[in-house]
C-alpha cells in the first residue's frame, strides 16, 4: 500500500473513551469461565472428542410419522410446521443439542417460535441468543402475533437499563400463574377422532392421481 499512489501508511496512536455495550457480557464470560469447559456442547465446540462423543450419542431421530399420534392436547405448535420442524422440536424437547440450518425463509423463525411456545408449555425457561436484534424482533413479532408475546422479555438489549430490565420481569412474572392457553375452540376429541385417518385419505387421493413418468415431467 506504501507504493500505491494516494496511500500512505503511518504509525498513530488513538486514545478515547468507546462505549462498549457489551461489557457485561465479558464481565459474564471472565467470572464463569472455569465453568465452560464443564459444560458438552461448549467443551465439543473447542474440540474435546469426548465431549462431542457423548453429544452425539444422544442424538435419537424421531419418526415422524410418531407426530400423527400425538394428542392435540399435548402438542403446542403454535405456527404451522412441517416434519422436518416437527424433528427439530421433538429433539430439543427431548433434551437434545440440536444445530439447524437453513437459508432465509425457509422458517427457522417459526421453528423457534413453536419451540419456545413448546417449552414454555412444559414449564421451561428460555434463553434466545442471536448476533443480530433482527432476529429477535422477528420471533418476538410471531409470538405476539400468536399471543404469547408477554412471555417474553428483553432483558439485555444495549437500550435496556438494569431497572427497566427487573421492571420487565416483574410485569411479567404474574403471567406464570395463568393458563398458557386460553380455552380452545375446537373440540380436541373430535381432531383426536379424525386425525388417524387424515395419512389414508392423502395415500388414497396420491393412488387415484395419474402415474406421470420422469420423461413427461421434463417436458
Amino acid at each position: 500500500m506504501a507504493d500505491a499512489s494516494g496511500f500512505d501508511i503511518e504509525l498513530r496512536v488513538i486514545l478515547g473513551n468507546f462505549a462498549f455495550q457489551k461489557m457485561a457480557m465479558v464481565k459474564d464470560l471472565r467470572e464463569r469461565a472455569s465453568d465452560l469447559p464443564a459444560h458438552d456442547v461448549i467443551a465439543a465446540i473447542a474440540g474435546d472428542s469426548k465431549s462431542k462423543t457423548a453429544i452425539n450419542a444422544e442424538q435419537n431421530d424421531p419418526d415422524p410419522r410418531e407426530f400423527d399420534l400425538i394428542p392435540p392436547d399435548n402438542e403446542f405448535l403454535v405456527l404451522d410446521a412441517d416434519s422436518s420442524q416437527q424433528r427439530a422440536i421433538a429433539a430439543v424437547l427431548a433434551d437434545q443439542s440440536r444445530m439447524i440450518h437453513g437459508p432465509p425463509g425457509t422458517g427457522k423463525s417459526q421453528t423457534i417460535t413453536n419451540l419456545i411456545a413448546s417449552l414454555a408449555a412444559a414449564g421451561r425457561r428460555v434463553l434466545f441468543v442471536a448476533e443480530k436484534k433482527a432476529a429477535l424482533e422477528v420471533v418476538k413479532h410471531r409470538l405476539d402475533e400468536v399471543g404469547l408475546g408477554h412471555f417474553a422479555i428483553d432483558l439485555h438489549g444495549a437500550d435496556i437499563s438494569p431497572k427497566q430490565g427487573e421492571s420487565n420481569a416483574a410485569g411479567r412474572a404474574h403471567s406464570r400463574g395463568c393458563a398458557f392457553f386460553g380455552p380452545r375452540e375446537l373440540p380436541t376429541s373430535a381432531c383426536a377422532t379424525r386425525r388417524p385417518a387424515i395419512p389414508a385419505k392423502l395415500a388414497r387421493s396420491s393412488n387415484a392421481l395419474p402415474a406421470r413418468t420422469y420423461q413427461e415431467e421434463c417436458l
